[in-house]
């Protein structure tokens, strides 16, 4: 008969790492180089590679569960999805007893946007915020959202930052998915949302989607430039009154070097709802290209690749838009099936006339505030703290705006969605036509429907509705 053994199986009781460890017999611990809502980032040479210095994450024990397993793996397989190089690289996967789930990603030697002491010129600070938004584009080209844009999670090369071509080089590097998903509905109590940066709609419960990482990102602008938090009360219920209700104002925008062009986006951008901000990340890249005089980058076209195709639209656009320029006010009605490039084939028009100097509006289905801000902005009046123009007024604002507009340049007008618009707004459309014909204004309409009701448009040659088919 076998005697029964008394040794009990040795457990493994898990910890942080520290400098000196070894992990999974392979990576020694150099230094601690940061801790996030989940999880702790370590420096640390791989044995097996030569000593090669990278760095490693594991799970915070102190917040450990099975739903925190579940998005540390998350993240770790978004971060592998992500190849770009405004996204920090990641490499493998891996698990140990002593200190549980880890994964290697590369050791960036930028410091943190965090760890910034002194104020940054406008210059680089508009030349940080085009390239956020590149590489948000990129992201959220793969319907992922960050969740937790902050200076924290933005690595930045500071030394070639203020260098003219810089723009041609990617100058930051986007960490710590941890939070990141497709679109959600949000738990207003998630204890790891960042009160500053986040929006206001993941402090209530509901879906959110990509706009909430433009809100971030025009946040970490208006700190940059004002060097503080708007929000002077960090206790919850203060704090949360502030979130839903605030805007900057005119006063806010201390620096006299800011361009009125960035107030008016970072304007939009915070607003604190998201039906009122840029649709998409393109929208802000496109808006920030027009600070940087001619300048396109091949880095930048890595999130907004060319539109092939649709050579006879391209020219009719073109063709309608000389019109405008010779004193005559247009409308083309773009009309389709959903995903048939009417968006793009806009935005793609719009950007390449905002880079030879046109001023470019963007509207979103019944929301004329864009246009009431653009055209406040260009009159010097301050209407920011306006979350919702009364229509009437923004066409009587047009009106008496183009009476006194001096120049032949055209101004265009995107109008997506414009099936969503209510038809008290497309009456004011249809009869501001009719009745101020010699406007410089090109307005560039995307529908799913023809709009039979603009027909008189039509016959008095101020609308071409034209259908965009499906690719074949």
């Amino acid at each position: 008969m076998r005697p029964v053994s008394t040794t009990k199986t040795k457990k493994y009781q898990k910890s942080t790492p520290q400098p000196g460890d070894l992990i999974d017999n392979r990576y020694l611990v150099k230094e601690i180089l940061g801790e996030g809502g989940i999880g702790t980032v370590l420096q640390v040479s791989d044995q097996l590679k030569n000593d090669e210095q990278i760095a490693l994450k594991v799970i915070r024990q102190d917040v450990l569960s099975q739903e925190i397993r579940k998005r540390f793996t998350k993240e770790f397989r978004l971060l592998r999805l992500l190849k770009h190089p405004g996204v920090v690289n990641c490499y493998d996967f891996g698990y140990c007893k002593r200190h549980g789930e880890y994964f290697t990603m590369e050791n960036v030697e930028w410091p943190t946007l965090s760890s910034l002491n002194d104020p940054l010129p406008t210059e680089d600070i508009i030349r940080l915020l085009y390239n956020i938004a590149n590489v948000l584009s990129f992201v959220h080209n793969h319907q992922i959202t960050h969740f937790d844009l902050k200076p924290n999670n933005i690595f930045v090369d500071f030394k070639n930052l203020s260098v003219e071509d810089s723009l041609d080089l990617p100058l930051i590097k986007i960490g710590d998915f941890g939070l990141a998903g497709k679109r959600v509905s949000k738990d207003p109590g998630d204890r790891f949302i960042t009160l500053d940066y986040s929006a206001p709609e993941m402090f209530q419960t509901g879906k959110v989607d990509s706009r909430a990482d433009i809100f971030s990102l025009a946040m970490v602008g208006y700190i940059l430039l004002r060097g503080a938090s708007p929000y002077t009360d960090q206790s919850y219920k203060p704090f949360l009154s502030q979130k839903l209700n605030w805007l900057p104002d005119q006063s806010e925008w201390l620096r006299p070097d800011i361009p009125d062009e960035l107030t008016v986006l970072l304007t939009r951008c915070l607003n604190s709802n998201p039906a009122f901000r840029p649709r998409n990340a393109s929208e802000v890249i496109s808006a920030i290209t027009r600070m940087i005089p001619n300048k396109v980058t091949e880095y930048g076209s890595l999130a907004t690749p060319p539109f092939i195709g649709r050579i006879g639209e391209k020219r009719l656009l073109g063709s309608r838009l000389h019109e405008v320029s010779e004193g005559e006010q247009w409308a083309i009605l773009l009309y389709g099936e959903a995903e048939a490039g009417k968006s793009r084939l806009i935005d793609e028009f719009a950007l390449q006339q905002q880079l030879q100097g046109k001023i470019i509006i963007r509207l979103d289905g019944n929301d004329l505030t864009p246009l009431a801000l653009h055209l406040s902005h260009l009159r010097n009046l301050d209407i920011s703290n306006s979350q919702y123009i009364d229509a009437e007024d923004v066409w009587r604002l047009l009106s008496n705006f183009m009476k006194k507009w001096q120049s032949s340049n055209p101004i265009i007008i995107c109008w997506h969605n414009f099936d969503s618009a209510s038809q008290a707004n497309i009456r004011k459309f249809k009869s501001f036509l009719l009745k101020h014909s010699q406007f410089p204004l090109f307005w560039l309409l995307e529908s799913k429907e023809n709009h039979t009701e603009l027909s008189s448009l039509s016959f008095s040659d101020h609308l071409v509705r034209h259908e965009i088919p499906q690719f074949e």
